[in-house]
């Protein structure tokens, strides 16, 4: 994880990588990426996109929240969780961030 990654949350340090890899082992979740969103008190805030596993119920944020309460620092755990179909990936496969980082992608719909 890239230094740069790191989201300030309140003067805390929340390592995307982290909070991912707790979010990868839940079993109802396939794939996550965790960005930063603005917030007025805290500065920025950690956002889980995450995928479902196929055959797999979305667990919904409530149970999400307590989930990652259970393996996380409070700071670290996720604002909110935003079910997409797919992570916007390059054709290496990396996850690209800076589409889940605007504004109109993070709670609402990815572009195509």
């Amino acid at each position: 994880d890239r230094r740069t990654d790191l989201i300030v949350r309140g003067g805390e340090n929340v390592s995307p990588s982290e909070v991912e890899a707790v979010l990868l082992a839940h079993p109802a979740i396939a794939e996550a990426a965790v960005v930063a969103r603005r917030d007025s008190t805290w500065g920025h805030v950690p956002v889980a996109a995450i995928v479902i596993g196929a055959g797999a119920n979305d667990p919904g944020d409530e149970a999400l929240v307590q989930y990652c309460r259970a393996n996380l620092a409070a700071f670290k755990v996720p604002r909110e969780f935003v079910a997409v179909e797919a992570l916007p990936r390059t054709v290496t496969g990396k996850v690209q961030k800076f589409l889940l980082e605007r504004a109109e992608t993070v709670g609402g719909e990815l572009p195509p």
